[in-house]
């Protein structure tokens, strides 16, 4: 095989024409685990690699596939790199900055030696040239940010615009996905800024945090110092990664979508903007399955389409009209002030009735009666019986059932 006109010495030769086999034969003497490893290659080797180094081992378990030419050491066509070459190797195999995987195929072809793959890793990951032209890398794993509670703990805040000329803050509630919009017009400054969050925070509250990106106006040093004095923990999203602040600024796509189309029907970009909210307001959300309306109030707001259902009050009165109507008393009768009557006596243990003189109606179906002692009392129409004799005394029926239990009072008009 040393005679053949291709030899693993000429393939190495040809593959990395910057190096020679006498410089690798000469680092390979010197190298003690290269110099160690040929002389069992041409010897025995060892029955076990108990007491052998991890390089050795490596080596060790290679030891059938090992071959010398030329004073140097291979593994199949790959040349055992000494430790002393291996950096040169390694720079010569990055020199065109191939990256990781293609490296490794480039030097799978050459060159070995122990733990080669794990070298060729570090180098590329510590390149400074690749690290800078590295592509994005893969996205991390949606981290979501902790549902509060209760409504108004945190809000999100966004600036969009501009839109149709003017530039909208957008506030997302946390809790209930409440949306809240104000039309900075074109003025955005910080001292408007805190303007519109103390109207906003009169009208619902203090919340616990807020978050928002990292203009201007909300890293001003006013708008911080109106946060930090009214207890307001403020956060910022990372510049350029605005899924860290991802509940208003999916808002704000839906918003400008939405919004656009409503304009483009007809409606004026102010009535759009209305219609929009009282919609996405009224609609239970995906993420709650609840409308942000019931979780920010704990009631759900009247919109047009309950005009199709009917009241709750007239389905109440007709239920009452029906019980009326469906009840055991068919007696109707209405009494005036001044008129002399017969009422149920409870003052003593007896079944008589007392005459007495209505003094006043305070509801459809009870009086107040100033009886034969003077005394005011409160009776309802079935104690009550009409009678223009007031010295007749009448038993009481155990129920009163209407005209028929008067007929034995022949002095009485019922």
């Amino acid at each position: 095989m040393i005679g053949s006109d291709f030899s693993h010495v000429n393939f190495f030769e040809e593959g990395v024409a910057a190096f020679d086999y006498k410089i690798l034969l000469e680092e390979s003497k010197k190298d003690e685990l290269i110099a160690t490893a040929i002389k069992r290659v041409l010897g025995n080797w060892p029955k076990n690699s108990k007491e052998m180094s991890n390089d050795e081992k490596s080596i060790y378990n290679k030891r059938l596939e090992l071959t010398t030419e030329k004073g140097c050491l291979f593994w199949g066509l790959r040349a055992v790199i000494p430790e002393n070459l291996r950096d040169i190797i390694l720079k010569e195999l990055h020199a065109t900055h191939l990256g990781i995987v293609k490296i490794k195929m480039f030097a799978h072809s050459y060159v070995w030696w122990p733990n080669i793959d794990r070298d060729i890793e570090k180098l590329v990951k510590d390149c400074k040239i690749c690290l800078t032209e590295l592509k994005k890398p893969p996205f991390t794993p949606l981290t979501t940010w902790p549902w509060p509670d209760k409504a108004w703990s945190r809000i999100h805040c966004d600036c969009a615009g501009p839109f149709y000329g003017n530039m909208y803050l957008i506030i997302i509630e946390a809790h209930s996905k409440w949306p809240q919009m104000i039309n900075f017009k074109s003025n955005t400054k910080a001292y408007r800024l805190c303007e519109e969050f103390r109207v906003l925070f009169s009208r619902h509250g203090l919340p616990l945090h807020c978050v928002t990106d990292g203009g201007p106006q909300f890293r001003s040093a006013e708008f911080q110092n109106f946060l930090l004095n009214n207890g307001v923990k403020h956060s910022f999203s990372p510049p350029y990664h605005p899924a860290t602040n991802g509940a208003a600024e999916n808002f704000v796509q839906t918003f400008k979508d939405k919004v656009s189309k409503i304009v483009k029907a007809g409606k004026t970009l102010e009535t759009a903007i209305n219609m929009f909210l009282f919609d996405y307001r009224s609609i239970e959300h995906c993420t709650t399955k609840r409308t942000p309306a019931y979780l920010m109030y704990k009631r759900e707001i009247r919109t047009r389409f309950d005009l199709l259902k009917p009241s709750v009050t007239e389905t109440v009165a007709q239920k009452q009209r029906d019980q009326i109507i469906a009840g055991p008393g068919k007696r109707k009768v209405e009494f005036s002030p001044g008129e002399q009557i017969m009422v149920d006596d409870f003052s003593v243990r007896s079944e008589n009735r007392m005459s007495g003189t209505v003094a006043k109606q305070v509801s459809p179906s009870t009086y107040v009666v100033s009886n034969d002692k003077g005394n005011l009392v409160k009776r309802h129409v079935d104690q009550m019986i009409k009678c223009n004799n007031p010295d007749v005394k009448l038993r009481r029926s155990p129920r009163f059932q209407g005209e028929s239990s008067l007929k034995r009072a022949e002095s009485c008009n019922v």
